[in-house]
This record gives C-alpha cells, structure tokens and sequence, in this order.
C-alpha cells in the first residue's frame, strides 16, 4: 500500500466516524446539508479505492467528484451563513455587497492563478486539471466572501459553526496554494510531497471536528445572541458611514 492509499484509507475511515457521531449528535436537524455533504465524502473515498489505478475511470471519478463536492462546499457556506443570521438577530443579507465581496476576492485569487497550456497532457487530465483549478478558486473566493461579510457586519459565530468553517477553509487554502505551486513550476517526483498535504490537512480537520464532537455537550441550536434592532440599525450605519467615506478618498485621487 502506498503512502497516497493510506491516506485515502485512514481519511475514508475518519469520515465515516465522523458521520456516525454526526447522525448520534442529532446535528443534522440544524445543518442538514453538512450532514449530507460528509455522507457524500464517505461514497467519494470508497469511489477514489474502488477506481485507485490511474485509468480513465478513476478521472472521470475525480473530475465529477471534485464539481459535486465544490457545490456542497458552497452549500454548507451558505448553509452556515444562515446559522450565523439566526444567532446574530436583526440581521439582513445585502446580496448586492455579496456580490461585490465575491468578485473582490475571486478576481485576485484568479489572477494569481495561473492557467498553462497543458496540450501535453490527454484530454481527460486536461479538464481534471481546469475543474480543478476552477473549483479551488471558487471554494477559496467564497469562503473569503464569507470571512469578510461577517467582518463587515460584525457578528458572532456560535462554536460550533465557526470550527466547521475553520476547518473548510483550512483544506480550500492548502488545496489552492497546493495548485498555484505545481503551476508555476514544482513539479515532478522530487514534489509529490506537495500532493499529500491536502490529505494531510484533510485528516486534521476530521479530527479536530470529531475531537469537538465528542466533547460537546449537546447539539441543539445556539441560543441567538440578543442584538436589538437598533443596534443592527446602527451597525448598518456605521457600514454606509464607511463605504461613504471610502468614496470620498477615491474621488479625490487624480
């Protein structure tokens, strides 16, 4: 068994433990889609061993599952987001800066990226290797969405939600740093060790959630922080206060 299988192997075993505490914890009636998401990561590693040679099969195995798992991931964001609304009353999305906080964070991200002619490679590695690219910038874009609009409007993140999303970002970052290296010249044998960080990292945030699992005591809903309507009438003003003046110094450069 290579160090790769052992990996897939020992991950395979930590997810599937990780959904039986899920479903005994009773989280999945407050994060469904998560719940979903991991049960999704059990049936992708037993996919990854059953297709372990590298053949077609097993990249059409990999492409499929990386565009599957990239939409779970921004479903859980999402999924996350919301939790975090409801434990922070008085909070409305404003999909508009949603937006602009996306293209402010996936623009740089796909400009630092870059995108090689990979005519060498056969047909099927060459759109493993777009997907790839394309749904690290976007899991990457969105959780940086997410940092910064929760920073913006200042709100809490019960415990619960924000080891879940530390531990997403965790894999998105290494995962996408993983692939900016490879692209801008690391590669070969000599750096396969870069290839098994994302594992790697992988099996520590199975950990850390299920080391937080044991240990909490229940897995009922947070009880929502008490922001008055007036405070989140305030908060929204001191945004406007913000963007205003943020204007004003860009009007004034030549």
């Amino acid at each position: 068994m290579t160090l790769d299988s052992a990996l897939i192997t020992i991950n395979l075993v930590l997810v599937t433990v990780l959904l039986a505490m899920l479903i005994w914890r009773r989280v999945y009636r407050a994060l469904p889609v998560f719940v979903t998401y991991v049960a999704y990561s059990v049936l992708l590693g037993l996919a990854s061993l059953a297709s372990s040679s590298i053949s077609m099969d097993y990249l059409f195995v990999w492409g499929v599952g990386i565009t599957v798992d990239t939409v779970f991931y921004l479903c859980v964001l999402v999924e996350l987001g919301k939790a975090v609304l409801r434990y922070n009353r008085g909070f409305s999305v404003r999909w508009g800066l949603v937006l602009l906080l996306f293209l402010g964070a996936s623009v740089p991200i796909g400009l630092l990226t870059p995108w090689p002619a990979v005519v060498r490679y056969k047909l099927a590695w060459q759109l493993d290797l777009r997907v790839m690219q394309a749904t690290a910038i976007l899991e990457v874009a969105a959780l940086l969405t997410v940092a910064s609009w929760s920073a913006l409007n200042k709100l809490h993140w019960p415990e619960r939600e924000l080891r879940l999303v530390t531990g997403m970002g965790s894999w998105a970052l290494v995962q996408l740093c993983v692939l900016i290296l490879h692209e801008h010249g690391l590669v070969g044998r000599g750096y396969h060790w870069l290839d098994l960080l994302t594992p790697l990292t992988t099996l520590g945030v199975f950990l850390y959630w299920l080391h937080y699992f044991w240990l909490e005591p229940h897995s009922a809903e947070p009880a929502p922080q008490r922001n008055s309507r007036s405070e989140a009438a305030g908060r929204l003003d001191e945004d406007r206060r913000y963007f205003a003046d943020f204007a004003a110094i860009l009007s004034r450069l030549p």
